[in-house]
């Protein structure tokens, strides 16, 4: 199977009906780091332990199996701009908002764009 063939059906198993649930009950667009790190495959200049780091750093919360990357996350900044997804990549880079919270790899793809212009130090949490 191609990568992007592998990403495709990573992305339509985020988004089946029957979405997990945290052990504080949200449904979520939730991803196993093994899956952050399928997502990150698709650019093999990323760091993908970096940016498995970086999704639990940024969006993770803990479920019943373990630690889970939260897909679905939003934050609203103090001056106004939001972070979306699980790189919570801000709003202020212009990318479609509701498509950072349910599109997986959409998400993997503007983080990566901001990752290229900005490098890690974009996020506050590295």
């Amino acid at each position: 199977m191609s990568a992007i063939a592998g990403l495709l059906a990573l992305a339509l198993t985020v988004a089946a009906p029957g979405p997990p649930q945290t052990e504080a009950g949200h449904h979520c667009p939730c991803l196993s780091a093994a899956q952050v790190r399928d997502l990150a495959g698709g650019w093999p200049d990323w760091d993908k332990d970096a940016l498995v780091w970086l999704a639990g750093a940024e969006a993770s919360l803990s479920a019943p199996s373990g630690k889970i990357y939260y897909f679905g996350a939003v934050n609203v900044n103090e001056g106004g701009s939001v972070d979306r997804c699980g790189w919570q990549v801000n709003s202020i880079h212009g990318f479609d908002a509701e498509r950072l919270l349910t599109d997986p790899f959409y998400c993997a793809w503007a983080a990566h764009d901001v990752w290229e212009r900005q490098g890690y130090q974009a996020w506050s949490t590295w």
